[in-house]
């Protein structure tokens, strides 16, 4: 009989135990061994099974000693079922790790001895104490060497200050004056008795109050604070002017109320049209967007009103020349002064082609009123210096506080502003005044007027007025006329 070299060595030969891992030896072994296939059972589709032994784990110390990861040098010594003792290091049949020569003396690890893994260690911050290694240059630039012309140009960035005196339109004079009918106007040029000069409304003061002129310039992105287009230069009427004014003016007040208060709170001017309304109302009111209060006519109250007018009808000049001129002037004054007790307001302007002239009304609250603190002196105003349209950019000054700050036509209109919001600046009086209904006769609260002032009334204007709204002078008693109309009027908001 013929023996197989599988055969003809037995299983306890030296050559086998030391050549198990020898893929000749494993593949002799396993022909020499009895086939297990007549112990299974071949199911129908002949498709073979998996079976593993029953026998004990085949993980020993060769095993882990040749699969084992080097990073687990530290682990403790691995016993077998076959006895208590402990085996030699598993780890010591490994063959020791070759470093790369670029490769770091602190990425080794140590061979001592542990029960536990080591902790982690990191590389020094510097790499000058390791002379042997050559830094490489990393693939991508660091950030000192970014080139930022590679990135999009950042937005252009402006300051309320340049925005607000940058130049404005010049508009031609309006042609077509129109004046309302005495029917719709219940206020006459008698009713201003007293006018003073509001003498700090000027950039000294705007540099004074605690943090406004350096909210001026703080620098903006140059979009929040966008130009306005272009406007008709030659408006026909007062209702063209209006328009030019609440598209370039109030636009940019808007914006830069916008940007100083927040955007999600802050004053807005609107404008009116008096044709829709059906009755008059100013051409400018300014609130808050979250204001819900309302006029005893029903309509939204402002902080600040504003009237137009054109320079015919209405000029600062006019105070100083003949009467009849000084009686124009007054009535646009009285204008002004029915707008800002119907909203119980302080502060006003009115507007025209060639200048800004901004009010405050009412004089200073005086806690000695009996009628109250807050109630406004009727016909009681304090009118600040005429602001020219064409006034623009800075000029040169000795005074380092001011710059060189002209008050121009928009920042004048900003600071207006800013003087009726919800906090007032300190120094400054508030946005509101109590005039109450006609029944509360507040407009009784008068002082006597100014000498320069016209005296002489014409028998039409009182029969004019004593028919349309009940009494002549603000002194006279309550007249039956007011209340009906306060009634009638309350009827028609209802």
């Amino acid at each position: 009989m013929t023996v197989s070299p599988a055969s003809a060595l037995s299983p306890g030969d030296p050559f086998i135990s030391s050549n198990l891992n020898s893929p000749i030896a494993s593949t002799s072994s396993l022909a020499g061994r009895p086939s297990m296939a007549h112990s299974r059972s071949i199911s129908a589709n002949s498709v073979r099974t998996h079976s593993r032994s029953g026998s004990a784990s085949s993980v020993d110390e060769n095993v882990l000693g040749r699969y084992g990861y080097p990073t687990y040098r530290r682990m403790p010594n691995y016993l077998t079922n076959a006895g208590t003792t402990p085996m030699s290091n598993a780890m010591s049949h490994l063959m020791p790790v070759s470093m790369p020569a670029a490769q770091a003396p602190w990425m080794s690890y140590p061979t001592t001895a542990a029960y536990g893994s080591p902790y982690p260690q990191t590389a020094p911050l510097a790499i000058q104490h390791v002379p042997a290694i050559e830094v490489q240059a990393p693939p991508y630039p660091l950030a000192a060497e970014l080139q930022f012309e590679n990135f999009p140009d950042q937005p252009p960035t402006t300051t309320l200050l340049d925005y607000l005196t940058a130049p404005n339109p010049s508009p031609s004079l309006v042609q077509r004056v129109s004046s309302s009918s005495r029917g719709q106007n219940s206020a006459y040029w008698w009713d201003v008795r007293n006018l003073r000069s509001w003498a700090d409304f000027d950039v000294s003061t705007i540099a004074t109050l605690p943090g406004l002129l350096r909210l001026l310039e703080c620098p903006v992105a140059a979009p929040a604070l966008p130009t306005p287009g272009r406007t008709n230069l030659n408006p026909e009427s007062e209702a063209q002017l209006q328009d030019v004014c609440i598209s370039h003016h109030a636009a940019k007040v808007n914006a830069a109320l916008k940007v100083a208060q927040g955007a999600t709170q802050h004053m807005a001017i609107r404008s009116i049209k008096s044709q829709q309304s059906g009755r008059e109302q100013p051409e400018f009111v300014a609130n808050y967007q979250c204001d819900y209060e309302k006029t005893i006519v029903g309509d939204g109250r402002g902080r600040v009103v504003g009237i137009v007018k054109s320079f015919d009808r209405w000029n600062s000049g006019m105070r100083a020349e003949s009467i009849s001129r000084q009686v124009k002037y007054l009535d646009g004054l009285a204008h002004l002064q029915r707008h800002m007790r119907e909203h119980g307001c302080r502060y006003g302007f009115i507007i025209t082609e060639i200048e800004l002239v901004c009010v405050r009304y009412g004089g200073p609250p005086s806690p000695r009123n009996i009628n109250g603190p807050n109630v406004p002196l009727f016909g009681f105003f304090e009118l600040a210096a005429p602001i020219q349209m064409a006034t623009q950019g800075r000029k040169r000054t000795a005074d380092p506080d001011t710059s060189g700050i002209q008050m121009t036509a928009c920042l004048a209109l900003f600071y207006l502003h800013m003087l009726a919001k919800e906090s007032p600046f300190p120094g400054q009086y508030g946005w509101q005044v109590d005039v109450g209904g006609a029944a509360a006769l507040t407009r009784a609260n008068c002082l006597e007027r100014d000498e320069w002032i016209p005296t002489m009334l014409n028998q039409h204007e009182k029969r004019d007025a004593k028919r349309l709204r009940g009494f002549v002078w603000p002194e006279e008693p309550l007249s039956r006329k007011e209340c009906n109309r306060t009634k009638r009027r309350s009827a028609k908001r209802g």
